[in-house]
């Protein structure tokens, strides 16, 4: 009985463990001194698949010393498997226009289970004010 008791338990801490995914442990300054710029932001979800799965957890931005915006998002997978998104960004300047990019188009990221990243976007010109990040579901 007791033997039958422990290989139950052995089992059920073996499928619990089999199910957490890869997890990754950090450290980081618990002082910081840098400052971030967190921007309130709008989201329209057309795939609500995407949006339960991966997300945009936080924008931050900054101009570089030439005075050309930088945004920094930082972006998760919430599930237990790999997932590739395509990533976009699109500039507007002081009047909302479109500001045409050479090269401006899809990225592709294959974010780990779990796994959250920073990426970083500076803009084409000093006249980009404004941005829209573009997201796009890969299905493998």
């Amino acid at each position: 009985m007791k033997q039958g008791m422990m290989l139950w338990t052995l089992g059920i801490l073996l499928a619990v463990t089999g199910c957490t995914g890869v997890s990754v442990n950090s450290v980081e300054n618990a002082n910081k001194s840098a400052m971030m710029q967190i921007i309130a932001d709008k989201r329209v979800d057309t795939d609500p698949h995407l949006a339960d799965d991966f997300g945009i957890v936080r924008l931050n931005t900054a101009e570089n010393a030439a005075g050309i915006l930088r945004v920094q998002a930082e972006m998760e997978n919430f599930t237990r498997d790999p997932l590739t998104v395509n990533l976009k960004v699109e500039w507007y300047d002081a009047n909302a226009m479109r500001i045409d990019t050479a090269g401006g188009g899809w990225q592709q990221q294959v974010f780990n289970p779990r796994e959250s990243k920073s990426i970083a976007f500076t803009a084409p010109s000093r006249d980009a004010r404004d941005f829209r990040i573009k997201l796009q579901a890969i299905e493998d």
